[in-house]
């Protein structure tokens, strides 16, 4: 049944969005970074708690397109 799940169920014809796909199918990668504040202070860890407080988990953002500056004539 595996093996013919992709042959068969076309995604598209039951509705789903671009979107949908993207953010629940092929699920973004994530990085974890230093926490910071609204002044872009890092956030230090409190001891007396078991969470750590100094890192958070956040989605990998995509690469920019390059373009370029050049003018044509």
């Amino acid at each position: 049944m595996k093996d013919n799940f992709k042959r068969t169920m076309n995604f598209w014809t039951l509705g789903l969005s671009q979107k949908f796909w993207d953010t629940f199918i092929n699920k973004p990668e994530t990085v974890t970074v230093r926490a910071r504040n609204k002044k872009g202070h890092f956030v230090a860890d409190d001891p007396k708690t078991k969470k750590n407080e100094a890192y958070m988990t956040v989605k990998k953002p995509k690469a920019k397109k390059k373009t370029s500056n050049l003018m044509h004539p």
